[in-house]
């Protein structure tokens, strides 16, 4: 399921002394079948829907289909005017073309004895898979001007990005809800947004003093105005109706439909409009603007060691999707969410120890969000019918607070051997956030666990994806053969503690959003000749087989935790040549 393909080619041109063009083109292909959403064997186990097939296992109906090229350039022009002053201008250009097919369901439905004929929430019947197509073009200038003296180094420039997106996602859906007499029919939704646009222009700069011959003072200043624009995005859908089919199969002949009945004349294929119906066009155009610093301080230890502190304020811009019936009932609303801001404050250290084998770094962090933006699976609003609707969201959580220590080493602790690696403590919480919770409301009930609240405060909640100990170690050593070839056996293990896929942070049996602590082990070993310009490898990773979930989605509503997955134990050769 990888199919991946890099090209990559660079150019440089000196004309004179002091004028440096770079130039660089790059090709990137991905034809892999994409990700599935599987059942979570190890949570299911001992309910109804325990799994009875190996845990990266998919009864597929749609076979998954990628086509995603990203074609860039970039060049970079360095004209030195004299020692002290220089130019640096930089453009990038980029653009991605996607088509993607995803079966989202995976052969995964709600167990016989959950299932109810007419439930929307545990169908009888589900079948759904998405379609993509999408292009996605960019263009990055950036100008700076640098100066650099004895005890004063200053940067100033000016940055601009435009962005122009076109994609359009169509989603087909069986469900086992009787919507008349003939049975169930498909339904349909289309979300073209042919004209999407982000702007970002900014204008910077930098003064670095050198105090005393040891103490160096920095101040930096960014003023930034970030601009997203909607130029017609829309919605069309067709709930369960007979209008379905296009008038290329009539349903009143045999009722219930069979898989060979269904057309590309039919659902999302034919020109929009002719089956399904049109929602609320989008038009809106937001932006924001925002200064943001830096002031800091490096001192250099006699030893040449370096001691550093800085406090530093950052900005997200904030966006909006389309119009978006959150209510299935007629009621619109573009989903709006607002910019994040941080203020961070770090002091550290960066030395070199034993004679210099030994660099060493800590860095004491703590960072205080506003507004912090999350994306997840998030209730929006409720059905005629009391059901939840939900939708992949961003929203703002209100305030968060993270802390941490960061120690990073890399050692040479005898000829030919190198080990490397980091250990990090994180302590991300929630501060202040009101939150919706429809986490699996009836399955909660079902266990006899705690039921949902709606609105409710996760003040001290952990946020996604933020385990509270890291740390990885690699060992390699190369060993000198004849004829001036190398072998390099490298070994390396990577751990980490219990972590939240959601602002759920919930632990129940059967239903928890928690990826257990987990071991990961990797081994390699590589052969390169004297010249260093290719090499063979020999890799396993994930040698012990861990089980990690790196995803978890509950808007099937099906029963059981749907997740995905790292990759699982693999071996494989590399070969790498440079021209």
């Amino acid at each position: 399921n990888s199919n991946k393909q890099a090209i990559r080619g660079l150019a440089r041109w000196v004309p004179t002394d002091t004028l440096t063009w770079d130039l660089t083109l790059e090709h990137f292909a991905d034809k892999s079948a994409g990700e599935l959403f599987f059942k979570d064997c190890a949570q299911a186990k001992g309910t109804v829907d325990e799994c009875n097939k190996p845990q990266l296992y998919a009864n597929i109906n749609v076979p998954g289909d990628m086509d995603m090229t990203i074609d860039s350039l970039r060049t970079h022009l360095n004209w030195m005017f004299n020692d002290e002053w220089a130019a640096d201008y930089r453009f990038s250009l980029s653009q991605q073309e996607r088509y993607q097919l995803f079966d989202e369901d995976a052969g995964f439905a709600a167990a016989p004895s959950r299932a109810m004929l007419d439930s929307f929430s545990h169908p009888l019947l589900f079948d759904r898979y998405a379609r993509t197509n999408a292009e996605f073009d960019s263009t990055i200038h950036e100008l700076q001007f640098t100066y650099s003296a004895a005890d004063l180094k200053f940067v100033s420039g000016v940055f601009s990005m435009r962005e122009k997106n076109k994609i359009k996602f169509d989603v087909e859906l069986v469900h086992g809800l009787r919507h008349s007499a003939l049975g169930y029919h498909p339904a349909a939704f289309s979300y073209p947004q042919d004209d999407r646009r982000a702007n970002a222009d900014a204008v910077f700069g930098q003064v670095d003093y050198n105090l005393t011959e040891r103490l160096q003072l920095t101040f930096g200043y960014r003023q930034t105005k970030d601009k997203k624009i909607d130029n017609g995005g829309v919605g069309y859908e067709l709930v369960f109706s007979d209008k379905y089919y296009n008038g290329k199969y009539d349903p009143t002949v045999n009722g219930s439909i069979q898989s060979n009945n269904l057309t590309k004349d039919m659902g999302t294929y034919p020109p929009l409009g002719q089956v399904l119906t049109a929602g609320r066009r989008t038009y809106h155009t937001e932006d924001w603007q925002k200064g943001t610093w830096k002031i800091g301080a490096d001192y250099r230890l006699p030893s040449d060691d370096m001691i550093y502190a800085f406090v530093a304020t950052g900005f997200k811009a904030g966006g909006f999707f389309e119009d978006f019936d959150i209510c299935d009932c007629g009621q619109y609303s573009n989903l709006p969410y607002g910019p994040e801001e941080v203020t961070n404050f770090e002091t550290g250290y960066k030395g070199a120890l034993l004679d210099g084998r030994m660099n060493l770094s800590a860095a004491l962090f703590y960072s205080e969000y506003t507004d912090m933006q999350v994306t997840n699976n998030q209730k929006v609003g409720t059905r005629p019918d009391g059901s939840e609707k939900t939708h992949n969201v961003t929203t703002n959580i209100g305030e968060s607070t993270l802390k941490g220590l960061e120690l990073e080493l890399d050692y040479i602790p005898w000829a030919g051997g190198r080990i490397s690696g980091y250990v990090a403590w994180l302590n991300a919480r929630v501060d202040n956030i009101p939150f919706e919770d429809a986490y699996y409301c009836s399955e909660r009930l079902e266990y006899g666990q705690t039921p949902c609240a709606g609105l409710t405060d996760i003040s001290g909640n952990s946020l996604p994806y933020s385990p509270d100990w890291s740390s990885t170690l690699s060992v390699r050593h190369t060993f000198e053969l004849m004829s001036g070839f190398a072998l390099e056996p490298q070994l390396s293990a990577h751990w980490q503690s219990k972590m939240y896929t959601s602002l759920n942070n919930y632990d129940g049996a059967h239903l928890s959003d928690a990826q257990p602590a987990y071991w990961k082990i990797d081994a390699s070993v590589k052969l390169m000749p004297a010249s260093g310009d290719w090499y063979l490898e020999a890799y396993g990773s994930n040698l012990t087989d861990e089980v990690v979930r790196n995803a978890n989605y509950f808007q099937f509503r099906d029963g059981f935790i749907r997740s995905t997955f790292n990759p699982p134990r693999m071996f494989g050769v590399r070969f790498g040549y440079d021209f």
